[in-house]
């Protein structure tokens, strides 16, 4: 009788476990649909955790994950759904170009041939497998790929799209971006087609064309943040420069742009254009920005040694902010102070921050140069190196630190402080040219030429990059060095290619993979 009341009991709330999480999938279908992926997300998530071992409920919640581009959560979800359900052909396509984004090429390769097992016309899976052989590099085998995916569907954009990086990974880009061009004339094609246009024209360097398709691109997008900072780069390199301002003065205003959206624009900056602003520019900057990004802007210009605009980008009365936001503000107030001479304010006004922030990199590095100026190296190198430290960005702080070490230990530590403000800042043009210009007083000439040679070398793209090459040269007096820099300096003048770190996965864009929506076909994204 105890057993069967026990068993009686179990049923019952097993029952009320299935009815449960029903209702919870139910109710994430009805949020989906409605556009509430909050409450579609959580509700998914709860039916998935009442029943563990049911396949439709973690597909339910991949399906909202991917709606919310969540990638690695919805690669999580639908890794279940092939654990428990290893026929369902749509989570194996779909773990497989998950895979494959987040750089799993076995993975995605071994789950691409499950699909075709499953479904020998699976274009999706041929177009994955597609994908690795060009990241192999071995684009005859993408191509024979892309021609089984237009065998099936001659109109597949996929397989277009494989087909045109096959060709250019052949040498044919001319021929690849005309047959795309067309294609996408033709169809009302998807972001994937047009990014693959922007890429085969960067490489042919037909500034034209190139324009033309990144701004259909954007079209596309709408605000894409990483998008127009692309463009404004292409903007500057074809010399449209009152236009790449323009691009990013809107993106200056947007109220998402995040810090490294900001260090990307100052990189641009440093590049081509040290005088981006102009005074209306200014003034809007002052009453749409936020404070974050002003203080950015401000450190350009300070960098600039301009302390006027640096100081009209700070609010005159920091005392009502939030302490972190006065500390920083003021911090930029200290090193405005040290730039316009005003040595005891600047000193005072340090002192007081580092009280309350001993962290502060402006504070530290004005401080720093104001001990250095009156002899007291030892502490002048102790707020160096915090400054140094707190911010790898900060070519001025690896600067004064170099300074302040070269006089208190001499050269070799100088010249171990640069190597590591390089490694820090591999794209820096800025602390390029400080390195460059200190190893030449240093009489290191030929460890100028090799820190140069080895920038641009890694930064081809880099015009100003070829130019500090070229300073280098012109100091050692080498006619074959400065040879080489006048190559690489028409070559950076003439492309649009884009530099990436050193060692880093091959990315589109300028600073970074192009932001493809993942929302309506995974597809896209890879």
């Amino acid at each position: 009788m105890m057993i069967l009341m026990a068993c009686c009991l179990a049923t019952t709330a097993c029952d009320d476990v299935q009815q449960r999480a029903a209702i919870a999938a139910r109710d994430a279908e009805l949020a989906l649909q409605a556009g509430d992926l909050d409450a579609a997300e959580a509700r998914a998530a709860e039916a998935s955790q009442l029943r563990d071992s049911e396949a439709a409920y973690w597909e339910l919640l991949g399906r909202v994950q991917l709606q919310r581009n969540k990638l690695a959560e919805a690669f999580s979800s639908f890794q279940r759904v092939v654990e428990l359900d290893p026929g369902n052909l749509n989570a194996v396509q779909i773990v497989s170009e998950l895979a494959f984004q987040g750089n799993q090429q076995k993975l995605a390769d071994e789950m691409a041939d499950r699909a075709l097992v499953l479904a020998p016309s699976s274009t999706r899976a041929l177009l994955v497998k597609g994908l690795i052989a060009l990241d192999k590099g071995k684009p005859d085998i993408a191509k024979e790929l892309a021609a089984k995916i237009l065998v099936i569907d001659p109109k597949d954009e996929f397989g277009i799209v494989l087909n045109a990086r096959a060709m250019a990974a052949q040498g044919q880009i001319g021929e690849a971006a005309l047959t795309l061009a067309r294609d996408i004339e033709v169809n009302n094609r998807s972001e994937a087609s047009l990014v693959t246009l922007v890429e085969l024209h960067r490489r042919t360097g037909n500034y034209a064309e190139l324009k033309s398709a990144i701004e259909t691109l954007l079209a596309k997008q709408g605000n894409s943040i990483q998008l127009s900072l692309d463009y404004a780069n292409i903007l500057y390199r074809g010399g449209a420069t009152d236009k790449a301002r323009r691009v990013i003065s809107k993106v200056i205003s947007d109220k998402s742009i995040s810090y490294d959206d900001i260090l990307s624009i100052r990189q641009l900056w440093a590049e081509f254009d040290p005088n981006p602003l102009s005074r209306p520019d200014l003034n809007g900057l002052i009453n749409t920005s936020s404070f974050s990004t002003r203080l950015e802007v401000a450190k350009h210009y300070i960098d600039r040694n301009d302390p006027i605009t640096a100081n009209a980008l700070l609010p005159k009365n920091l005392e009502g902010e939030e302490k972190a936001i006065r500390l920083q503000g003021n911090g930029l107030k200290s090193r405005i102070l040290y730039l316009q001479n005003r040595r005891d304010e600047a000193l005072r006004l340090a002192d007081s921050i580092i009280k309350d922030d001993t962290s502060n990199i402006d504070a530290r590095l004005v401080r720093s140069k104001l001990r250095q100026s009156a002899g007291n190296l030892t502490g002048a190198l102790e707020d160096a190196q915090v400054a140094a430290e707190g911010s790898r960005e900060s070519e001025l702080a690896r600067s004064n630190l170099t300074q302040v070490l070269m006089k208190r230990d001499g050269t070799l530590r100088a010249v171990q402080s640069i190597a590591a403000g390089l490694e820090a800042m591999p794209q820096s043009t800025q602390m390029l040219d400080f390195a460059v210009r200190f190893l030449i007083e240093q009489k290191l000439n030929d460890h100028a030429i090799g820190v140069a040679k080895q920038f641009t070398s890694d930064n081809p793209s880099s015009v100003k990059g070829w130019k500090i090459y070229m300073f280098a040269c012109e100091a050692a007096r080498s006619s074959t060095c400065a040879s080489t820099a006048a190559a690489g300096s028409s070559y950076a003048k003439s492309v649009f290619v884009v530099d990436q770190l050193p060692g880093s996965r091959k990315k589109k864009g300028l600073f970074g993979d192009l932001k493809i929506d993942c929302t309506s076909d995974q597809r896209i994204c890879t």
